[in-house]
């Protein structure tokens, strides 16, 4: 579905580098794996799941990230930032374009980050991204829209993957 996408995005990615540079850095700000839930069973799904990752990037970036339970934005440590900017200049832009789409598709650059760096798998980065939606399915029930949601981020995600090969 997107790979076309991603080809003609790495190659006009030159002339807007900084532009994208600078709208991942905001979005970082709101990163998903900052936000964790409040009920004893996600917590733990989100334990389990988005744990190792998050050790993951701190040990990348050399830097702890604050995480919140709720809606309230945590604030981040200023070096945090520039330790991510540092990382997005340093990518390719194959990597660059990759690691743009696989934010916005997960809504985590650090995900996205241990996704473009081979850390994870596609399928590693779909069970992150859609934890939540799968912990309130098996909660409330099968929603046709979110299975069909999730059905075009997996497929997504291994075509940003087949893209990186």
């Amino acid at each position: 579905m997107i790979k076309r996408e991603l080809e003609i995005f790495a190659k006009d990615l030159a002339i807007h580098r900084a532009e994208v540079t600078d709208m991942l850095l905001n979005f970082f700000m709101t990163d998903m794996l900052f936000f964790w839930g409040e009920e004893k069973g996600l917590i733990e799904q989100q334990k389990e799941v988005w744990g190792p990752l998050l050790k993951w990037a701190e040990e990348e970036f050399d830097t702890k990230f604050v995480k919140a339970k709720g809606i309230d934005v945590p604030e981040q440590d200023m070096q945090s930032g520039y330790r991510v900017r540092f990382f997005i200049e340093n990518l390719t832009d194959k990597e660059l374009a990759a690691f743009y789409f696989a934010t916005k598709r997960t809504t985590s650059v650090l995900l996205a980050a241990a996704f473009v760096k081979k850390k994870i798998s596609y399928e590693q980065a779909f069970k992150a991204a859609s934890l939540e939606e799968a912990w309130q399915q098996s909660t409330w029930g099968q929603d046709k829209l979110i299975e069909k949601q999730q059905k075009e981020l997996k497929q997504d995600l291994k075509e940003i993957e087949d893209f990186l090969k």
